[in-house]
């Protein structure tokens, strides 16, 4: 029998699988969300929808509102979703501060801390770096998650700082037998 891999073409295409008799869960009206609405929708469990709700945010690029609610989520939300997506938005519109870099740094979720470092190297150059670097020195002698000392890893190389280099050499002298 031949496998027929464009069979159905010709049906149009699936939108939505759903059992019968069971209604289908209801599709957020995204265009009527304001912007509060969809700093709330990146804790959905849905990862469609947060990813529209972080696609939105940055599409209408508001700085201002966006950015401190953005902030608050970051540093307060119990959903670890929910703070990586905000600390990414606020990289995606330019209004991420060294602050936000180096709490998420503290963050209890390790995803969350992986993308913290990988965001604080746009700080690497900055006047500020100073914050940063001592955030991500620190992070570099105690961090235990394999995926975040690889970040950590890449990002030390961006930091023109002794400290850096000297976190680079603890990580490889503690970690040095690992895969990656």
């Amino acid at each position: 029998k031949q496998l027929m891999l464009r069979a159905g073409h010709d049906k149009g295409r699936i939108y939505r699988v759903v059992l019968q008799g069971k209604p289908s869960r209801a599709i957020p009206d995204f265009e009527k969300m304001e912007t509060a609405q969809l700093v709330d929708t990146l804790a959905s469990p849905n990862g469609w929808t947060r990813d529209m709700a972080h696609r939105l945010l940055l599409w209408r690029g508001d700085r201002t509102t966006a950015a401190r609610l953005l902030a608050t989520a970051a540093a307060t939300s119990e959903n670890a979703l929910q703070r990586l997506h905000a600390l990414c938005v606020l990289d995606g519109l330019n209004a991420v501060a060294p602050a936000h870099v180096a709490s998420a740094m503290e963050d209890r979720h390790p995803g969350v801390r992986r993308h913290a470092v990988r965001i604080a190297e746009r700080f690497a150059a900055s006047k500020s770096r100073h914050t940063v670097i001592a955030a991500i020195v620190a992070l570099a002698k105690q961090e235990r998650e394999p995926q975040v000392i690889m970040q950590l890893a890449y990002s030390l190389g961006a930091f023109d700082d002794a400290s850096a280099g000297y976190a680079l050499g603890a990580l490889l002298a503690r970690h040095g037998g690992q895969r990656y």
